[in-house]
């Protein structure tokens, strides 16, 4: 009886030994602190993307990971060969905005290989561990609503607007559709003269000019982004006898497009706020629960919200 009491009590310390060890180690949390992690931007030159990277700093310095951000530059070629070198540099996680997301497949498929999680905020690389996203056919048709409104109340007669979208990135063409829905569904009597190209303040600006070049009565302008919104500004007050309701909007709510919608006499009047800085620390938060949990199926939201000319009365 002894020896099968003795038997019994080895048997039931062992069980809840194991059954604390377990608890233990389900309870670990990985430690992040003195993690690589690397950034592969799509464009500095973008005030969003600017921001965007000021969050994603601030956040990894409260968590003491170490972040590295290369910047693409608009180059998709660049953009593959640097997060490759991620790849080879074995960095514990990589994190990119694409260029053109098709060209961060290969080097996505190599850090699978290699183990290292890859999140992709912004344009959908498919394949990756998490999704940071919006819907860009509603964000766009939100500006689109906002210059509709303009339009709405300080013009009498139709009017012409040109949308400037990016026919490079599918998710920008859907941004592009929206905005146009979005003017033609609060005034449906306005000529859409053109539909151009450009994503950065100068190519904003350039292309602008053609189009001015044609349409001297142009009297809106709506763009896919606050950064071609701004060289777009530019390129309408290089001209003269500036209609005092000419109506620009752009998308992302950069601080100088807030700054520009609250002077007094501006024509930029409008954008939508889907936070940037915001958004990198959600990039952040969301790499370091991958790092820890692993891949995140649902997309993850980024909120929007419109900016009217007269939120600042």
């Amino acid at each position: 009886m002894r020896k099968g009491k003795l038997s019994w009590l080895l048997v039931l310390i062992v069980f809840l030994t194991l059954l604390i060890f377990t608890t233990c180690t389900k309870n670990q949390v990985k430690s992040v602190k003195g993690l690589k992690v690397g950034y592969s931007v799509q464009d500095l030159s973008n005030p969003y993307f600017q921001i965007l990277s000021n969050g994603m700093k601030d956040r990894s310095r409260e968590l003491g990971i170490n972040l590295t951000i290369v910047n693409a530059g608009m180059n998709p070629e660049k953009q593959a060969e640097d997060l490759f070198a991620m790849v080879e540099a074995e960095y514990d996680i990589i994190i990119c905005s694409p260029v053109q997301p098709q060209s961060c497949i290969p080097p996505l498929y190599a850090a699978n290989t290699a183990g290292i999680p890859f999140i992709n905020p912004n344009q959908t690389i498919p394949g990756s561990d998490a999704h940071i996203n919006l819907d860009d056919y509603e964000f766009g048709k939100l500006g689109g609503m906002i210059a509709g409104r303009w339009i709405d109340e300080h013009f009498s007669a139709p009017v012409k607007a040109l949308i400037i979208g990016y026919d490079q990135m599918i998710e920008l063409s859907r941004r592009a559709e929206g905005i146009k829905d979005g003017i033609l569904m609060t005034v449906p009597e306005t000529q859409i003269v053109d539909t151009i190209s450009a994503l950065t303040p100068l190519s904003g600006m350039v292309e602008t000019e053609k189009v001015l070049d044609y349409c001297e009565d142009l009297m809106v302008i709506a763009a896919v982004n606050d950064a071609a919104a701004l060289g777009a500004m530019a390129a309408v007050l290089s001209r003269e006898n500036i209609h005092p309701d000419f109506c620009i909007v752009g998308l992302d709510a950069t601080s100088e497009s807030l700054e520009l919608i609250q002077q007094e006499n501006s024509i930029f009047r409008g954008t939508v706020d889907i936070n940037p800085y915001e958004t990198g620390i959600i990039s952040m938060n969301t790499a370091v629960e991958v790092y820890r949990d692993g891949p995140i199926k649902e997309v993850i939201p980024i909120p929007m919200k419109a900016i009217y000319w007269d939120d600042f009365e």
